[in-house]
């Protein structure tokens, strides 16, 4: 149950690794005032801190996701129903249901528990790699992306400078 919760969160990450890859790749086609809206609340928000932009929804992000690379959203879902504390999750990973006798058992290995080390650890080497290529990607994107925003940031200081100066 761990191993999915975890698992699960790099998952997140990765999903908001290839937002930010996502945004870095067609800047073009945002304003510079929606491009600082959703750069903020990608890695900003916060549904703690009052004085924070709202957050990204994850759901939101696992399905942007899973639009290029399909399966996502149904991983996140197996992980999510494994890390709950529900019959998938806790009870399930740790009993046997006697259906003829109408029983459950608890134990070691009564479920079948090598199906879901490897459901999870697959789950992870396809989160991480999916983190891998957006963060390279961004590596590389980056400084293409740096230097379409200069002229935005000259805009801003000039517009502070014609406001200073009235």
């Amino acid at each position: 149950a761990a191993a999915a919760l975890l698992t699960r969160a790099v998952l997140e990450g990765a999903s908001t690794a290839w937002r930010l890859m996502e945004l870095v790749e067609k800047h073009e086609s945002h304003t510079p005032d929606s491009l600082d809206d959703v750069l903020m609340k990608l890695l900003m928000g916060s549904r703690v801190f009052d004085n924070m932009p709202d957050p990204c929804q994850v759901l939101t992000l696992i399905d942007r996701m899973d639009r290029k690379i399909s399966g996502v959203r149904s991983c996140y879902d197996h992980l999510s129903e494994i890390a709950h504390p529900n019959w998938a999750g806790v009870l399930g990973l740790y009993s046997r249901r006697g259906e003829e006798a109408f029983s459950t058992g608890f134990g070691r290995r009564l479920r079948g528990a090598a199906d879901r080390r490897e459901q999870i650890a697959v789950a992870l080497v396809g989160s991480l790699s999916a983190f891998e290529y957006a963060y390279n990607k961004i590596s590389d994107d980056l400084p293409s992306f740096l230097a379409s925003l200069e002229p935005i940031q000259n805009q801003g200081v000039l517009v502070l400078a014609r406001k200073a100066k009235d």
